[in-house]
C-alpha cells in the first residue's frame, strides 16, 4: 500500500492540474459557504443558525457536495491519462500486477476521500468558532459520514467512467453530464419510488438542503437513511470492482 501511494505522489505532485483542480475545491467551498451564509431570504437561516453549530454540518456539507464536481473530474483526467498514454502497459511491464495499477487508484481515492472529509471539517469548526456554541458539534456531526460516503461514491464513479471510456475528454463531458443533469433527466422519465435507486441519487440523496428535502414524495415507497447510506456503499464499492475487471480483461 505504502509504495502505491507514493507512486502516485509521485505522479501527481508536480502535476498542475491536480494542484489547480484541489485549490479550486479548496478556495470555492468557504467562499460559497459564506456567500450564501449572507443573502437575505425568508428561506434563509440567520447566520448564527446557517454557521453555527449543530445545523452548519447541513449546510455546509450541502454546499461541499457540489464543489465535489473538481476532485472527481481530477479522478477522470488523473486515470484516463494514464490509460491513453500508456503509462498503466508501462507499469505492469516495470512488475507491477494489473492488480496493483487499480489498487493505487483505490488507495487515492480513499486518501481524497478523507482529506476533503478533514478539510470540510475544518471549514465548519472555523466559521462556527464565531457562531456556534461548541456543545452543539456533535450534534448532526453524523452527516460526515454520509458526506464521506458520498465522496467516496462520486470518486469510485468518475474512476468506473474513466476506466470505461479511457478518453480524458470523453470522460470528463460524461462525468459532468453525469453529475449535473443525469438524475434530473432520467427522473423525469420513471417514478419518483423508481429514481431515488439511481446511483446518483442515491448519492445526492445522502446531504440534502436543510428545508428543502427533494428526496421526499408524497407516495410510494422510500428508502430511510441508513438504507441510502448502505446502497450508497455497494454502488461505491461496484464501481471500484468493475474498474477492476474491466482493467483485468482489457488488453492494456
Amino acid at each position: 500500500m505504502k509504495k502505491l501511494l507514493e507512486l502516485e505522489y509521485l505522479k501527481i505532485k508536480n502535476f498542475t492540474v491536480f494542484k489547480a483542480f484541489m485549490l479550486l475545491f479548496m478556495v470555492v467551498v468557504p467562499l460559497l459557504f459564506y456567500s450564501i451564509g449572507g443573502l437575505s431570504s425568508p428561506f434563509q437561516a440567520g447566520k448564527e443558525s446557517f454557521f453555527g453549530f449543530p445545523n452548519s454540518w447541513s449546510y455546509l456539507l450541502y454546499i461541499s457536495s457540489w464543489c465535489m464536481l473538481f476532485p472527481a473530474l481530477l479522478v477522470v483526467i488523473l486515470v484516463a491519462n494514464e490509460i491513453s498514454y500508456k503509462t498503466q502497459r508501462q507499469h505492469v511491464i516495470d512488475g507491477l500486477s494489473r492488480k496493483d495499477t487499480i489498487l493505487a487508484k483505490f488507495y487515492l481515492i480513499c486518501v481524497l476521500t478523507v482529506g476533503i472529509l478533514v478539510y470540510v471539517f475544518i471549514v465548519g469548526m472555523i466559521f462556527s468558532l464565531f457562531y456556534g456554541d461548541f456543545s452543539q458539534i456533535f450534534n448532526k456531526a453524523y452527516l460526515l459520514i454520509y458526506f464521506a460516503v458520498q465522496t467516496f461514491g462520486y470518486l469510485s464513479l468518475a474512476l468506473f467512467i474513466a476506466v470505461l471510456v479511457k478518453r480524458t475528454s470523453i470522460g470528463v463531458l460524461i462525468f459532468i453530464v453525469a453529475f449535473l443533469l443525469l438524475g434530473i433527466l432520467l427522473q423525469g422519465m420513471m417514478t419518483s419510488e423508481l429514481a431515488q435507486w439511481l446511483p446518483l441519487n442515491v448519492y445526492n440523496g445522502l446531504i440534502v438542503w436543510p428545508f428543502f428535502d427533494f428526496n421526499t414524495g408524497s407516495a410510494g415507497y422510500e428508502m430511510s437513511e441508513w438504507m441510502r447510506l448502505i446502497i450508497a456503499m455497494i454502488y461505491a464499492s461496484g464501481s471500484v470492482v468493475l474498474s477492476f475487471v474491466i482493467l483485468k480483461n482489457r488488453d492494456l
